[in-house]
């Protein structure tokens, strides 16, 4: 009899303790606290007095996939990978550099003007410098992938073209048709340029092919120009620097073809081509350069 009331005894407290756990609350207390670039997040568990923590930590990280944050449990120890948004559909950047060397591509017929124009036109090639700055640029996300990108760009910045002559002839304005070429006979001679500055905005597009952890960067292009600057620099010994600020017989616009390739973030090499010739009549030259850019799209 004895063992009989003592089993119904622990029946019904098992009983009562089934009943308070079936009724049980649970409140869910979260808490996140910034830390440099890691945010711990900590999870409180209140249940009927009973308290459990769990702390959340969340890293940012930059690399070739672009922006991810990495979401780890102090209690498990393991982790998964939250990518994060997406790169706005529009982008800016301030300030990109091109540094390279510029030529002539002389299509004049000497029919129409004679004279040998390889001999007067011949270059110091290591000091013919063509400097690009672009002050904006900007590009639209067109697609996106893992493994390839597409953009449109655009921008605003100054085409810089500076010749360096072998030989001492030197532009003038007394021609209607095309600027006449003098030869300067002083002693002395030491340096004969001259300079070109164009407000420029291109409009391209641009691909990036992911290959193993490096991105291929290429692109292709329109821009056009308008002349803000013309000019020639003589110098000689005995006369020292002359300068001579003119528009002569060159266009007031141009309109080149340009193109790029590299690796991001590690090399981009450019080139330009002026589809227009410098002169409205007359000699027909086209600049053309070939360098490196740098602080790419």
């Amino acid at each position: 009899m004895k063992r009989l009331l003592l089993l119904s005894g622990i029946l019904c407290s098992s009983a009562a303790l089934w009943a308070q756990e079936s009724t049980r609350t649970t409140t869910t207390v979260r808490i996140e606290e910034q830390r440099g670039d890691t945010v711990e997040k900590t999870t409180i568990v209140v249940a009927n007095g009973d308290t459990v923590a769990k702390k959340t930590r969340r890293s940012l990280s930059i690399g070739t996939d672009g922006i991810v944050i990495k979401r780890q449990s102090s209690t498990s120890g393991t982790g998964d990978s939250v990518r994060a948004k997406p790169n706005p559909r529009f982008s800016t950047q301030w300030g990109m550099v091109d540094l390279g060397f510029n030529r002539l591509h002389d299509k004049t017929d000497p029919n129409t003007v004679p004279g040998n124009h390889d001999a007067i036109f011949r270059l110091r090639e290591s000091k013919s410098i063509n400097v690009n700055v672009w002050i904006f640029n900007g590009r639209l996300r067109l697609n996106e992938t893992r493994r390839q990108k597409w953009y449109m760009t655009t921008g605003l910045g100054l085409q810089m073209y500076n010749f360096r002559f072998e030989e001492p002839y030197q532009y003038t304005s007394t021609s209607p048709d095309y600027p006449s070429l003098i030869d300067s006979s002083r002693q002395g001679f030491q340096k004969n340029k001259l300079g070109f500055t164009y407000a420029s905005i291109p409009l391209g597009l641009l691909g990036k092919t992911r290959i193993g952890d490096k991105w291929l960067v290429y692109g292709a292009g329109l821009m056009g120009g308008m002349r803000i600057a013309s000019w020639t620099k003589l110098k000689t010994e005995g006369y020292g620097k002359e300068k001579n600020h003119d528009a002569f017989n060159f266009q007031p616009f141009n309109a080149c073809a340009y193109g790029e390739i590299g690796v991001d973030n590690i090399i981009r090499l450019y080139g330009t081509y002026q589809l227009t010739p410098l002169n409205k009549n007359g000699l027909d030259q086209h600049p053309y350069a070939i360098g490196i850019r740098f602080i790419g799209l």
